[in-house]
């Protein structure tokens, strides 16, 4: 049945064919959709591969989907997020503050995902699990060391 070529197929790495998988993954995967074995996949075949994977990166991007809606109505994690760019904890939001983080990257945590999906209380993303090299503090240090000494025309 079509659901348990499927499985077979996410089993050998389907999900991750668009990014490259390992030999013994193509492996699998061929054994999977070369349905009568004469090592050749024809048309069908082909199609059945083709159309599984876009169906399995169709499901996973819904899956994405609905975790960032969840997120989008947890206030508790549109809070937390805010709180992440607020680099000197004093409620305001400065430029460079903003730059600086905005250079660093501003993502979700996997953390942050679930709890918004279950709904449970909030707990602080840690900086150290951020994917970026170099920290946030060192960024705006950077970026004013780069300002200091220009005037805005506003400021004149």
């Amino acid at each position: 049945s079509s659901t348990k070529v499927q499985d077979a197929a996410r089993e050998a790495g389907l999900e991750k064919l668009s990014g490259g998988v390992s030999g013994a993954e193509a492996e699998r995967l061929w054994t999977v959709y070369d349905a009568d074995g004469n090592g050749v996949l024809d048309r069908n075949e082909a199609k059945k591969l083709v159309q599984d994977m876009i169906r399995i990166s169709c499901e996973g991007l819904q899956q994405k989907i609905d975790s960032l809606r969840a997120a989008l109505n947890d206030e508790a994690t549109v809070d937390e997020l805010v709180n992440s760019i607020d680099l000197d904890k004093d409620g305001r939001i400065t430029k460079s503050e903003f730059v600086a983080k905005a250079m660093f990257g501003v993502q979700l945590s996997t953390e942050q995902v679930h709890r918004a999906q279950s709904s449970q209380p909030s707990i602080a993303a840690e900086a150290s699990d951020l994917p970026r090299e170099g920290t946030v503090s060192s960024r705006v240090q950077a970026f004013e060391a780069g300002n200091r000494g220009t005037k805005r025309k506003a400021d004149d």
